[in-house]
């Protein structure tokens, strides 16, 4: 099903949710992927869980994956930013999968470090990954405003990722463009927008 549709300068942009039957399946249940012109992008893969925050009952979203664009359309997904106002596909997905926390309930999202990570569980080469890993998880969630809660990465769904001050110095229409598409695709995933454009 389609989360939202991204409003780019060119090509068709869209966020993704589908079931997860084949990627990596002890990631998570789920796959939310940006795809651009038939090419996915990037993906994070997640389950819908309780009790992960020390309350039984609250609901939650952990991330198990996160997998960027392979070599080759690295520099499509150079393009692809620019055409999205300087906004990375993963930066699309975490909005996206706040969006949805927000629409299911959930309050909060953990997302795992590269020591809990499946890969290492049952790689044996792990050690060599192990810097890799911590680059495509723990740094990239701390990155993202994630704090770090045991062997999880924790993002506070109550918290508003896009700065309300008004931009200051250069190019503050881009910036506000840019904030502008951020609130569509977080709306979007939330369920609240009326189909306004960015």
């Amino acid at each position: 099903m389609t989360v939202a549709a991204v409003p780019a300068k060119s090509g068709n942009v869209t966020v993704k949710l589908r079931y997860n039957r084949y990627i990596n399946i002890e990631e998570g249940d789920f796959i939310l992927f940006v795809e651009c012109d038939g090419c996915v992008v990037h993906f994070l893969t997640f389950s819908f869980c309780t009790g992960m925050t020390g309350q039984p009952d609250q609901a939650a979203i952990l991330i198990g994956g996160s997998q960027g664009c392979q070599p080759h359309l690295r520099e499509f997904r150079r393009h692809l930013v620019r055409d999205c106002f300087d906004i990375a596909p993963e930066e699309v997905l975490i909005l996206a999968i706040r969006g949805l926390a927000r629409k299911f309930g959930c309050g909060s999202i953990l997302a795992v470090g590269c020591d809990i990570h499946s890969k290492a569980i049952v790689d044996t080469d792990y050690e060599q990954m192990k810097p890799q890993l911590e680059k495509s998880y723990d740094m990239f969630w701390l990155s993202h405003a994630a704090r770090r809660h045991s062997d999880y990465y924790l993002f506070d769904v109550s918290e508003d990722p896009i700065p309300s001050a008004v931009p200051a110095g250069e190019h503050k229409a881009r910036k506000l463009r840019k904030r502008g598409l951020k609130r569509h695709i977080l709306a979007c995933a939330e369920g609240l927008w009326e189909g306004e454009r960015a």
